[in-house]
């Protein structure tokens, strides 16, 4: 087992493009544009109603809130900078009520967090088709088979890098972009007269997010187990266009299920697993309220089920390894 840090490290260095840079790119272009959006934002201070529905559902209340003595300013035919009008949208913020800001951050923080989960879903996927056709199509195979290497020790590494290593490196980035947004909002909302606190980092619940993004991530990779198992099967077995294999293989069954069984359980299967439902719920801060029409036991056995299929994928791949040979 010493080989695999190795192993994994290997990984890192010929992929840090997409698991380093790429990441590190798509967090600063966030952070920048989230920030540049606020020259164009016009505000009409002079009154903001906030709709806030009542916890037994009865008639709303309706909240005003108050800015100031310059509140009646119109500064929509104004142009401003950026900073008073990040203040002023922040002091609009500090009247409103509590969960209203919990809401309105919890969209901004988990839009930050979905971006980077979309990327990773895609950078998982095509690491997965190439990482064991490359070698096989350039021949590098010759060479690592040469190597004191079993193909077990091989596929497993390729597996960690994209359900653990490559998460870990975007989850690392999700934490900062979170810090950085919060820190730039902090620094424009100095000298205002705002309750920081209040206003920005209690209702942003950081720490309670990034557990429930830890928790999706680890829940990601398990429910998920049969796509990625049958994308390494893939790009061991393929003698070619691997990514047409792993579409037009499960599209054929799924025509051939409902023309001959007039069923889709199998299909239906294959689209479940292709990823979570309601993943942006699941990385804000209202993840009990995820799945709350279907009972614990039955996701439990899907996710059971998901990783046996997984570890069936898995296994064929590595006996296709062990018979493999360059294209």
């Amino acid at each position: 087992m010493n080989q695999l840090p190795i192993l994994l490290k290997r990984e890192f260095w010929e992929h840090r493009v997409v698991f380093l840079y790429l990441p590190a790119v798509i967090s600063t272009l966030m952070i920048g544009i989230l920030i540049l959006m606020g020259v164009g934002l016009r505000f009409d201070l002079a009154e903001v109603s906030v709709s806030e529905s009542n916890s037994d559902g009865s008639a709303e209340e309706h909240y005003r809130l108050e800015v100031g003595p310059n509140s009646s300013e119109d500064i929509n035919s104004q142009q401003t900078t950026l900073a008073p009008l990040v203040s002023r949208q922040l002091r609009i913020m500090s009247n409103a009520p509590f969960s209203y800001k919990e809401r309105t951050l919890d969209e901004l923080y988990a839009s930050v967090s979905a971006v980077l989960l979309f990327v990773l879903f895609f950078v998982i996927v095509f690491y997965l088709i190439g990482s064991l056709y490359e070698d096989r199509k350039d021949r590098s195979i010759l060479f690592w088979k040469s190597l004191p290497v079993s193909d077990g020790m091989t596929v497993l590494s390729k597996l960690l890098t994209a359900i653990v290593l490559a998460p870990v490196i975007f989850f690392v980035f999700i934490v900062l972009s979170h810090i950085a947004l919060l820190l730039v909002s902090t620094v424009l909302a100095l000298g205002e007269p705002i309750d920081l606190w209040d206003t920005l980092w209690a209702p942003a619940n950081l720490i309670s997010r990034w557990l429930y993004t830890a928790g999706f991530l680890l829940f990601w990779v398990l429910w998920c187990s049969p796509f990625t198992g049958w994308v390494l099967f893939i790009s061991a077995w393929a003698k070619s266009v691997p990514l047409g294999w792993v579409v037009g293989i499960p599209l054929l069954l799924g025509i051939l299920e409902s023309v001959f069984t007039n069923s889709t359980a199998v299909s239906d299967f294959m689209t479940t697993h292709l990823f979570v439902e309601d993943f942006r719920a699941m990385i804000s801060s209202h993840l009990p309220t995820v799945w709350n029409t279907r009972a614990l036991s039955d996701v439990l056995l899907e996710v059971l089920v998901a990783v046996v299929f997984g570890m069936v994928f898995v296994g064929l791949a590595i006996r296709q390894r062990g018979h493999a040979d360059e294209l």
